[in-house]
């Protein structure tokens, strides 16, 4: 399980009950950085200043704007997963629901392993999508047995110790590489292939997995606190699965 506290949730509700109750488990689940309005009007016009990472939206909205029409015209200006809240919609709006491709629906009245289910899912999609972006964007680099070969542009690669890595970031079948005094590097290998190849040059002793999306360089650890690592002004998350492992390396660093 991820920090939550770096997710930023958009609740568009008209119903106060019904958003006091979705705020309030969204709140026991961790995600406590909620920013909620009545109208679709509202959501769109602050949109731009609020940049949520995740935008939960009653798909009947009163007003002049529905859930349906706000959540397409969010997605005009920036691709961002939108989730349903739905009781009963009619065979007609649900298909109209669909052009907007939402990440998914949940049900009234919530149910906390649905929640956390749909933030999961919409997470996954912008994560998704962010790295297919970066993928689309810029040419991926070259890993080797003794360095990586990071792609400068203009047909130019460098050649970069793999000792200078600071994190790994999982992006599905690319993965980020997070160099030090650099921008990161993209290679067109998955994380764990990644850390595979780590193993092999003897360097996973040098590594540890905090999160199912982050592998980091101990010697950059700077500090941590709860379940947030530092590595100098870079903040990340640590995986409940992975706090055990991460404390017994403390011990031995």
């Amino acid at each position: 399980m991820q920090n939550n506290n770096f997710i930023r949730i958009l609740l568009v509700e008209d119903d106060a009950l019904v958003s006091f109750d979705l705020s309030d488990r969204l709140k026991r689940l961790g995600f406590s950085n909620i920013i909620i309005y009545e109208k679709g009007e509202e959501a769109i016009e602050n949109f731009s200043r609020d940049q949520p990472d995740v935008v939960v939206m009653d798909i009947a909205l009163a007003g002049a704007l529905d859930g349906i029409e706000t959540a397409r015209r969010l997605k005009n200006e920036k691709k961002i997963p939108v989730i349903f809240l739905t009781d009963y919609v009619d065979e007609k709006t649900f298909q109209r629901s669909l052009t907007v491709y939402p990440a998914d629906f949940l049900p009234k009245p919530f149910v906390d392993v649905q929640v956390a289910r749909s933030i999961k899912i919409a997470l996954q999609q912008k994560n998704e999508a962010e790295m297919k972006e970066k993928v689309a964007n810029k040419k991926p680099s070259v890993l080797v047995s003794d360095g990586l070969f990071a792609f400068k542009g203009e047909g130019r690669f460098e050649k970069i110790s793999l000792s200078s890595i600071r994190y790994l970031e999982a992006g599905g079948a690319y993965c980020n590489i997070f160099i030090s005094g650099n921008e990161p590097v993209l290679v067109s290998h998955s994380m764990k292939t990644v850390f595979e190849i780590l193993k092999q040059l003897d360097l996973a002793h040098s590594f540890v997995q905090i999160h199912r999306s982050y592998i980091v360089n101990t010697s950059f650890i700077t500090g941590f606190q709860g379940r947030t690592l530092y590595l100098d002004d870079t903040e990340l998350p640590v995986g409940e699965h992975f706090i055990s492992d991460l404390r017994k390396r403390f011990f031995t660093i």
